[in-house]
């Protein structure tokens, strides 16, 4: 047996749809996964949420804004504590769309990190939100 083990044994529960909605809103960096010519990619993008839906700026250049604008795509937010071996875990899986700005001028709108030119707004709709928390006993 792990010494591990014993010191810190956790457990998985689902996360309600409210709790995943709070821990989405609560976080600014998350990763996108869609599939290109070459395969599945995931990226780190930042976001807001915006009417329950998942807002991003992206380059209307990359392969971000070439391969998702359309497409089915998955994101994740997350949180751990290695020392506890403890965290959570937000899914949201839906379909990426291209956003006009016009229809966001009132919303603050995710300022990326990255530098360069991100005029693109797309955002997840008609998604499909679950997560979990591994916590302690």
């Amino acid at each position: 047996m792990n010494v591990r083990e014993s010191w810190f044994p956790s457990h998985v529960r689902d996360l309600s749809l409210e709790e995943c909605q709070r821990l989405l809103e609560s976080q600014q960096v998350g990763r996108i996964g869609f599939t290109d010519p070459a395969g599945p990619v995931v990226l780190p993008v930042n976001y807001r949420m915006v009417e329950g839906c998942v807002v991003l700026a992206t380059s209307p250049y990359g392969s971000l804004a070439s391969h998702a604008s359309s497409a089915a795509v998955a994101f994740e937010v997350d949180a751990i504590d290695e020392f506890t071996e403890s965290g959570w875990s937000v899914l949201v899986r839906g379909k990426m769309s291209v956003v006009e700005r016009q229809e966001l001028r009132d919303v603050e709108l995710p300022q990326p990190w990255a530098e360069g030119t991100r005029t693109m707004i797309l955002k997840i709709s008609e998604a499909e939100i679950s997560g979990r928390r591994l916590i302690l006993v």
